[in-house]
């Protein structure tokens, strides 16, 4: 999906990192949210409550994901 249709986007941003990662919030018309991010290149540890899924969609991304001893990359057009 290239375009999200639909949708109510809060134009104020969620800012971490002193920047260098940013978010905001998409919520569709059945009342489902999602998160649009923009990361610079860093080194950045993320916690969230529940578990999210992640969709890379320019770059690529090296992940150690919890519970894990062994990093992965996540290249475009790839999740986790």
């Amino acid at each position: 999906m290239s375009a999200f249709n639909n949708v109510t986007v809060i134009k104020a941003a969620s800012i971490y990192f002193d920047g260098k990662a940013t978010s905001r919030k998409i919520t569709f018309a059945d009342g489902s949210i999602k998160t649009l991010g923009i990361m610079m290149v860093g080194d950045y540890d993320f916690a969230t409550v529940e578990k999210e899924l992640m969709e890379i969609l320019a770059g690529d991304i090296d992940v150690l994901l919890p519970k894990s001893t062994n990093w992965q990359t996540v290249n475009a057009w790839q999740s986790f």
